[in-house]
């Protein structure tokens, strides 16, 4: 059983801005002026408020979740977070009436930790492709069949969580809010399967995150 952790000054994070306008319920080429102004005014404050940092690692227990069962190979458990100081500030121009740009920014935050996390998935699969192992999709507690309440315990039971600043609260979500927990599994002949996403993999099919 191994930890790896990793930190802020590691992780370049470039939130994908046709993501962004996605979660603003439109698209870039159909956005008119004002909204384009809104958008790079949220992206430039994002990217000043944002402190990607995570922490992730290795293990070769399935904690006897059914979710986390691999035959084939580890499960990398994994932390990702931009901080508090992007929802601080969209709480306080809400506060202000501000409720457009408050949105506008949210969007940036939430498509920002999503970003990070995909690049710290990215690390992980170089990492397991150096060990000749291949990467699962990556998946989080609450979708799926992966419970919210046992899969935050366990994360946040196996991973130092205090090095990047995330608490689990009473209800089990995170805080800061823009923060992402997932799980990867690793095996050492991959399946065919790999090539799908995680919506893909999952038999869930009414879920509202589905892609």
């Amino acid at each position: 059983m191994t930890t790896t952790l990793f930190h802020s000054d590691d992780f370049s994070v470039v939130p994908r801005i046709g993501e962004i306008y996605r979660l603003l319920g439109g698209r870039e080429e159909d956005a008119p002026e004002r909204l384009r102004d809104m958008v790079d005014e949220a992206l430039l404050m994002g990217h000043n408020l944002s402190k990607p940092r995570a922490v992730y690692g290795i293990f070769d227990s399935d904690f006897g979740e059914p979710a986390l069962r691999n035959d084939l190979g580890p499960i990398v458990l994994s932390i990702c977070t931009i901080g508090s100081a992007l929802e601080e500030k969209v709480r306080e121009f809400s506060d202000k009436g501000q409720f457009a740009l408050a949105t506008a920014l949210d969007a940036v935050g939430s498509e920002t930790v999503e970003s990070l996390a995909d690049t710290v998935d990215a690390r992980i699969c170089e990492k397991a492709a150096e060990e000749g192992l291949a990467a699962w999709p990556r998946f989080s507690p609450g979708y799926g069949n992966w419970a919210l309440k046992s899969g935050q315990k366990i994360i946040f039971s196996h991973l130092f969580a205090e090095k990047v600043g995330v608490k689990l609260s009473p209800t089990f979500l995170m805080n800061p809010l823009k923060s992402i927990s997932f799980a990867v599994k690793l095996t050492a002949s991959p399946p065919g399967e790999l090539e799908a996403s995680i919506c893909e993999l999952c038999d869930k099919q009414d879920c509202s995150f589905r892609r």
